[in-house]
């Protein structure tokens, strides 16, 4: 059968015509996939998610796998804030190693007796303060020539607090205020009960000197009838680790 010339333009322009989208969807094909045969395979991510898909004997198969997203990633990294420890500030008699206080060497208290001085005989009062200061509990002494002589310092001669409130503080809870100035750092709060109900405090301040003596100002108070009566004295350390109210 003939065709005539009209006929025969139409069709070649028809088929030019369809020509152009296949070959642009074969360029498209191409690169984002492969092509194999009949079968067409593509690989791409979308936002945080792997897609693969596949067109196989006129069926369409897509697999994703994403990733939850880290809402951490939309803020800026922030450091952790390290703060350094609180310097605790000794008595320039005692040294701190070992996790406990220990008398710097050359330092230690000449003897003293016993008969004028009262220790403390509070056991809380040495657990707070630790190491040396413990010694005291233990009544480490060593007897010469007929007396008493203690070689670990801390006690008081006389009284540290007069007054309304020292009146209610006995001898050897005052020489728990003179263990505290001799052992504890400064700014150290140490509280201590007693058998007679009364609950005690005391606060060491910075060790200063004069007229060749170390003393230390201090914060005491006394919990009676539920409230805490403050006051605030100085005392002094005598060469042997006495204790005496200051002048």
């Amino acid at each position: 059968m003939k065709v005539s010339l009209p006929l025969r333009l139409f069709n070649l322009t028809l088929f030019a015509f369809l020509l152009v989208p296949l070959t642009a969807t074969a360029s498209d094909d191409e690169r984002r996939g492969k092509r194999e045969g009949g079968e067409y395979k593509e690989k791409f991510r979308d936002g945080n998610c792997k897609v693969a898909r596949e067109w196989k004997e006129g069926k369409f198969k897509e697999e994703r796998e994403c990733k939850e997203k880290d809402e951490r990633q939309n803020y800026p990294s922030r450091r952790a804030t390290v703060r350094p420890a609180p310097v605790m500030v000794y008595p320039p008699w005692v040294l701190y190693e070992q996790g406990r206080p220990v008398y710097r060497p050359g330092r230690e208290p000449q003897p003293v007796l016993n008969q004028e001085a009262v220790y403390c005989n509070s056991e809380s009062v040495g657990r707070v303060i630790g190491g040396v200061a413990g010694a005291v509990l233990g009544n480490q002494v060593g007897r010469g020539d007929g007396r008493i002589l203690a070689t670990v310092g801390g006690a008081v001669a006389g009284v540290l607090i007069g007054g309304n409130i020292g009146r209610q503080i006995d001898v050897n809870n005052q020489a728990c205020i003179a263990k505290a100035l001799e052992f504890a750092p400064v700014g150290q709060r140490i509280e201590w009960p007693s058998a007679a109900n009364p609950q005690y405090a005391v606060v060491p301040g910075k060790v200063q000197q004069r007229g060749g003596q170390y003393c230390r100002q201090y914060d005491a108070e006394i919990l009676s009838n539920g409230a805490w009566q403050p006051v605030r004295g100085t005392a002094c350390r005598r060469s042997d680790g006495v204790w005496v109210a200051s002048n």
